[in-house]
């Protein structure tokens, strides 16, 4: 006898629907986080957590999929989290304590975290190797200005002409292959040529 199996037409559209679901999941935890700085557009998967130091601060950019709201903030400040600048797209420049673990931002709603690079460290001109004129000094010699954070206790002692500038910035002279080694230095935050004489101070400077 031939029998036949009538499927309720709700199973498939209740399938398609899972499916669905399923599938723009998959694209929600694969997402891509964005941060546009003057050195570059970087790219971070949602739940990365890259270079976080256990025995030192971590100095870095936090990453959220949305607005960074008050009750956000509070969630980091109750970590012992310190936010400065912010930075498009929904994120902020932080520093993290010694230690903290990746399953702590992620419960405060960091969707992704990481350390500075050495090529983030850099403003937009110095990272293409463009250096306005008034920076480059005589014996090849570039004039920069620099942040470090206040774990900072001394310049290496290739960089010429060092003066403190306040507020957590340096300038100096330094040969254009030392440029690299000091983004390297994890006191060091960001780096670009001195301002052009007469003008502004920008202090949040890193981003486009």
């Amino acid at each position: 006898m031939l029998r036949v199996i009538l499927v309720h037409p709700l199973t498939h559209i209740m399938k398609r629907f899972l499916s669905i679901i399923f599938f723009l999941f998959s694209i929600a935890l694969s997402a891509q986080l964005q941060v546009r700085l003057k050195s570059g557009t970087y790219e971070l998967s949602q739940g990365s957590y890259l270079n976080i130091q256990k025995t030192q601060p971590t100095y870095g950019v936090a990453f959220w999929d949305g607005p960074v709201l008050a009750e956000d903030k509070k969630a980091l400040a109750d970590l012992g989290i310190q936010i400065s600048h912010y930075l498009p797209v929904n994120a902020f420049e932080v520093r993290l304590p010694a230690g903290i673990k990746a399953s702590e931002l992620r419960k405060a709603g960091v969707r992704a975290f990481t350390a500075w690079t050495p090529r983030m460290k850099l403003d937009g001109p110095i990272s293409r190797g463009d250096y306005p004129g008034w920076a480059v000094l005589d014996k090849d010699l570039i004039a920069i200005q620099y942040r470090v954070t206040p774990e900072f206790t001394a310049n290496p002692t290739w960089v010429k002409q060092s003066k403190n500038l306040g507020n957590g910035w340096y300038a100096g002279a330094v040969s254009e292959d030392r440029i690299a080694e000091l983004a390297l230095r994890n006191d060091v935050l960001y780096i670009q040529a001195i301002e052009e004489p007469g003008s502004p101070e920008n202090d949040n400077s890193r981003s486009s």
